[in-house]
């Protein structure tokens, strides 16, 4: 899967990977997973417990982004820190706003 999708959905997805019980909350640029996927990596303080984690994530991506934190769900990987984002509302504005807030995906490393 693309960090950025569009194909067959009226959204666009976001791959994560998320460190709970940060020193702070920040983005810290693409890293490919395992099998070659670019993924945003995030780092919250808040803890992986009862959703917290979750709701810090969604709120630093909607701020880094300048989006409402309610355009964005966790489609994917709710008790994982691998996650899948989705985003509502127009596509080429969503990933004009991701490549803005946290870089080209094609620079992993």
């Amino acid at each position: 899967m693309k960090p950025v999708s569009v194909a067959g959905t009226p959204s666009v997805h976001l791959l994560l990977r998320v460190t709970p019980r940060a020193a702070k909350n920040a983005v810290d640029g693409w890293r490919a997973d395992a099998v070659g996927d670019p993924r945003l990596l995030v780092r919250v303080t808040a803890p992986a417990d009862k959703g917290r984690a979750n709701k810090a994530v969604i709120r630093l991506i909607a701020k880094s982004m300048g989006v409402a934190p309610g355009r964005i769900r966790i489609i994917r990987g709710e008790t994982d820190r691998n996650k899948v984002l989705a985003f509502d509302g127009e596509t080429s504005d969503i990933r004009d706003r991701i490549n803005t807030a946290f870089g080209n995906t094609d620079q992993t490393s």
